[in-house]
């Protein structure tokens, strides 16, 4: 079962788009290629195929993009451009309308807030402490008889060398 839901992939958004590719020797010219696109939130990818059936057959994408460090960023030229800026590439979409385009764009930002939050998640733990060293030590006693247990503090010390000091009564019930 496991290993079943670690195969298995979510996807945020699916669709066409048209991905503008250079026209070869004359890099001004851009053409249109209209592809099928599925974002992998799951492995953090952007999977294109060559059309719809593809996809639900479950063919190997043409390509996968990478999204651990890209940026998305709202085309110049019309309502329904954006680009991904990743690997040092300009990757320039076109959806086919402006409702399109910015569902696309949103699950792009969406996806890359996901992923800041995790990695400060992921840094935060890297910063715990990773041994804590106990000591107890008991005081003068506060109870009237002998029937108080682990009266005293408790200090703990991390790698960080944070002291946190706990101050511990218990009263034992015979």
């Amino acid at each position: 079962m496991a290993s079943m839901l670690q195969n298995q992939a979510w996807y945020s958004i699916i669709g066409y788009l048209y991905v503008k590719t250079n026209g070869g020797a004359f890099s001004l010219l851009k053409s249109r290629k209209r592809m099928f696109f599925a974002l992998d939130e799951s492995k953090n990818l952007l999977n294109s195929y060559k059309d719809e059936m593809d996809f639900l057959k479950k063919k190997k994408p043409l390509e996968k993009i990478r999204l651990d460090q890209a940026a998305c960023t709202l085309g110049e030229n019309s309502e329904t451009e954006f680009v991904i800026h990743v690997d040092g590439r300009k990757l320039e979409f076109d959806a086919e309308n402006e409702q399109s385009a910015n569902k696309w764009f949103n699950a792009l930002q969406h996806r890359r807030e996901n992923v800041e939050m995790i990695t400060t998640v992921r840094r935060k733990k890297i910063q715990q402490p990773e041994a804590i060293r106990f000591e107890t030590t008991s005081s003068g006693s506060d109870c009237e008889d002998d029937s108080c247990a682990n009266d005293g503090k408790t200090e703990f010390t991390g790698a960080l060398k944070t002291k946190v000091t706990l101050w511990t009564h218990s009263k034992l019930i015979s």
